[in-house]
């Protein structure tokens, strides 16, 4: 996953303690760009961070690509159960916490790779960023299933 990929990569090169607070920051820049309302930050944060922990440590323990599922897993329980508590909607925590977990970074690479590498080896980078796309949807459609996200946010009625 991409997530996994980059903190295996931040491990090896500033040390395991500096991801947590990368995702942090990310978390707040995330919460800024999706212009939440400033009591959501902290929720919002909260969701990046459980899905890159859940990636983190489905990387660990399963795999890149079950990672990505646990990463998705998480956030979509902890957005559908935060939409179900406070009756706003879900997408305000799966939103950015979805862009903690999508491997845009991979991506990239992979269109580079196809440039600069050959063909073979940039549709191989190209698949493997679809194959993580695919789990975290898998992890999204299971975290539904879970815990279903609100249907219809009704507005108060003023009769």
């Amino acid at each position: 996953s991409a997530a996994s990929d980059v903190y295996k990569r931040q491990v090896a090169s500033m040390g395991p303690g500096w991801a947590w607070p990368a995702v942090v920051v990310l978390g707040v820049g995330l919460a800024m760009l999706s212009q939440v309302r400033p009591k959501e930050f902290g929720w919002v944060i909260l969701g990046c961070v459980l899905a890159f922990a859940g990636t983190v440590v489905g990387g660990k323990l399963l795999g890149s690509g079950p990672g990505d599922l646990l990463g998705a897993l998480v956030l979509g329980i902890f957005a559908n159960g935060y939409g179900l508590r406070t009756r706003r909607p879900a997408t305000t925590i799966l939103l950015p916490g979805l862009m903690v977990l999508v491997p845009g970074y991979a991506s990239y690479l992979g269109l580079g790779t196809l440039q600069t590498v050959g063909v073979e080896a940039g549709l191989l980078a190209e698949f493997k960023v679809f194959v993580s796309i695919a789990w975290i949807i898998g992890g999204l459609f299971i975290a539904n299933t879970i815990i279903p996200p609100t249907r219809a946010l009704r507005p108060p009625s003023t009769s």
